[in-house]
């Protein structure tokens, strides 16, 4: 089903302090998992959020990224630049 969801978190740092994406990232972790036992994670930032139906929110053994090309970069992959 599109769009499907069973769960989903939202994670937002407050206050003057320097951005620290990974940390609010492991607080929405363990904060979910006080909340019940989930087998699956997808983390994403809200402006890319797939434009594709196709694309699966699903968990495979391993780790995959989905947001490889996106709109702001013309959809060419900056992976080769890193």
């Amino acid at each position: 089903m599109a769009g499907h969801c069973d769960v989903a978190w939202c994670s937002v740092q407050y206050g003057e302090h320097t951005f620290n994406k990974a940390r609010i990232m492991n607080i929405a972790f363990v904060e979910a998992l006080k909340q019940y036992a989930f087998q699956c994670f997808v983390f994403h930032d809200v402006d890319l959020i797939p434009e594709d139906d196709r694309n699966m929110y699903s968990c495979p053994p391993q780790p995959r990224h989905m947001s490889v090309a996106i709109d702001e970069m013309g959809y060419k992959s900056v992976a080769s630049t890193y």
